[in-house]
């Protein structure tokens, strides 16, 4: 049975790959095995350019569309144990649309949402925005304790639930 949601629409779902060995400092470089032009926030580049993740299985992602302005709290309670994503899933899905194309991910400079633990353990609202003036990927990461609401229509991806 399919969950009711008062803040997210799914939109649909999308298979990731797994991986043995994840490097953040590499995949994300400007010298990435994609060529894809990332552009790193302060908070993303401190909090998990350094992460290494392993032994990262495949999964089923779900994407949502925010149908309300919202804050984190309300979007992951809906999320429930379903909310986290790893670093490599949001790695997997940019490299999918490197040059800002349509797909899974908005390229309209609106935020597509990630809560992703940091190489400490702590839970962050991780985002990637396409920037079509520079053609590449803002990546950035706020707490998810912040009290500045999301836009309405942003992209929310999630473990399926």
């Amino acid at each position: 049975m399919q969950k009711t949601y008062v803040y997210l629409h799914r939109l649909a779902e999308v298979i990731i790959s797994g991986t043995k060995k994840f490097v953040a400092s590499k995949a994300f470089g400007p010298k990435n095995p994609a060529g894809i032009k990332f552009y790193l926030g302060d908070s993303f580049r401190k909090n998990f350019f350094g992460k290494v993740e392993k032994n990262t299985p495949s999964i089923q992602l779900d994407i949502h569309k925010l149908i309300k302005a919202s804050t984190d709290g309300p979007i992951m309670e809906e999320l429930d144990g379903n909310k986290e994503t790893t670093l490599a899933h949001f790695y997997e899905l940019i490299s999918r649309q490197p040059n800002g194309r349509p797909g899974s991910l908005l390229t309209n400079g609106h935020a597509n949402i990630f809560y992703i633990r940091d190489v400490k353990g702590q839970l962050w609202a991780v985002y990637a925005l396409w920037d079509s003036v520079s053609c590449g990927w803002g990546l950035g990461a706020g707490s998810v304790e912040s009290l500045s609401p999301w836009f309405a229509d942003v992209r929310v991806v999630s473990q399926v639930s």
